[in-house]
């Protein structure tokens, strides 16, 4: 019993600390968090095998030699990683510091404060084009969507980077051209974000399940320009497949099946 009133006591000296502390110093608050996708030149999404980080920098004003000025500090760092389609490949996590003026925490995002985002490389920055909103209270959650710039000297729709990382030049194509004798000229393939060198891109649209119950399951993919698959099941993972008759589905993309209770039952996407 005396160990319990003594923590307790301990407890409230503690509190009391901080309260008074706050007056003299400053502790960053639990703060926001920014995630979401970030792409490369075309649109592709970016992964570990990109090597680059992202930051979140914050425009400060500064006064040097009696001038004003803007500094960009950066608050929060992450890598880039390799996700799956629609999750994110990078999180950052800030605090944000609740401090009175000229006494706020460096490192910390400051309530309202203008950010931007930057994407490194090989130790060079560049800004990244979306909105990224100003720091909000503590707590709260910011999906991003970034893109870094297209630089297209020689203005033929394609961004340099991407005809540099397919073909070694600007000059291999105009984006007219099918490279790979798919159907697809080369500037669809930029636009959708496929491999314009290889004749299996695009590949097929990815399946996910929206809802399921003992008699029905409801099944969805994205959409992939000029592809129409056909969806197919079977009782065993191996199969065979075969496409599932119009009897035991309605709707086209939502589809809704019909199955048997307590079967076993596998979907797959077929390329017509």
């Amino acid at each position: 019993m005396r160990i319990s009133v003594c923590l307790r006591h301990l407890a409230v000296a503690l509190v009391w600390l901080s309260s008074l502390s706050s007056a003299w110093a400053l502790y960053p608050e639990p703060g926001n968090i920014y995630y979401g996708t970030v792409r490369g030149e075309g649109g592709v999404p970016l992964g570990a095998q990109d090597n680059v980080r992202l930051a979140l920098q914050a425009a400060r004003t500064n006064i040097v030699n009696g001038q004003q000025r803007i500094d960009y500090v950066t608050i929060s760092e992450t890598e880039v990683i390799t996700a799956s389609e629609g999750k994110p490949n990078f999180t950052l996590r800030t605090s944000l510091d609740g401090g009175g003026a000229n006494r706020y925490t460096a490192t910390a995002l400051r309530p309202g404060e203008s950010v931007r985002a930057v994407l490194i490389k090989d130790g060079v920055a560049f800004e990244l084009s979306g909105a990224v909103p100003v720091a909000g209270t503590r707590g709260s959650l910011y999906p991003l969507e970034l893109t870094r710039p297209c630089e297209d000297l020689d203005e033929d729709g394609l961004c340099d980077e991407w005809e540099i990382k397919y073909f070694g030049n600007l000059f291999a194509t105009d984006g007219t051209f099918d490279s790979d004798g798919d159907g697809y000229n080369d500037r669809e393939e930029f636009s959708n974000g496929w491999v314009p060198t290889n004749p299996n891109s695009p590949g097929l649209p990815l399946l996910k399940i929206d809802g399921f119950n003992p008699q029905s399951i409801t099944v969805e993919w994205n959409v992939v320009p000029n592809i129409a698959p056909v969806l197919s099941w079977s009782s065993a993972i191996t199969g065979p497949f075969v496409a599932v008759p119009p009897a035991s589905r309605s709707g086209s993309n939502p589809v809704t099946v019909a199955v048997e209770a307590n079967k076993s039952v596998f979907f797959i996407l077929v390329k017509p």
